[in-house]
């Protein structure tokens, strides 16, 4: 494998594993079992990102084709708090949105500003999978927030 190629997986995994810390971290912040749960949640998902990733650098991605999703809007409407201590679980669950469209907008740059294919497609994967990862998050926003009644 190429050394930028290697580069980008390294970054990747580094990005996954600094997240999935950061949601454990968080869990041991509040007092509130839903938000231990989407916490333990997002923590187990970003475990299962590295594992994507370290398995996506060994077989490689040739021939893969990454889904083309649409990117949710909800995300645009949300600000999120400046910091996880003390938060709700609202404020957890829109940073945890910030948090994976900040992802997939890393890869999407990395993606565009390789001019090699190989590297391009991980990119376009691992933005796909975020944006996945997002639109959960928001789904679960507005099920729990948003809904009427």
């Amino acid at each position: 494998m190429e050394a930028g190629l290697e580069e980008i997986f390294r970054r990747a995994v580094t990005k996954e594993e600094e997240a999935y810390h950061l949601y454990s971290w968080a869990q041991g912040e509040t007092d509130d079992p839903a938000t231990k749960t989407l916490l333990r949640e997002l923590a187990t998902e970003e475990q299962k990102h590295v594992t994507i990733l370290e398995n996506l650098r060994r077989r490689g991605v040739k021939g893969y084709d990454p889904p083309k999703l649409a990117s949710p809007y909800i995300s645009e409407y949300l600000n999120s708090p400046s910091t996880w201590q003390g938060a709700n679980l609202q404020e957890i669950a829109v940073m945890a949105i910030k948090r994976e469209e900040a992802a997939q907008n890393f890869y999407q740059l990395f993606a565009q500003a390789t001019s090699d294919p190989e590297a391009r497609r991980v990119l376009e994967v691992l933005a796909a999978a975020e944006l996945s990862h997002k639109r959960r998050l928001e789904k679960y926003y507005e099920d729990v927030f948003l809904r009427e009644g």
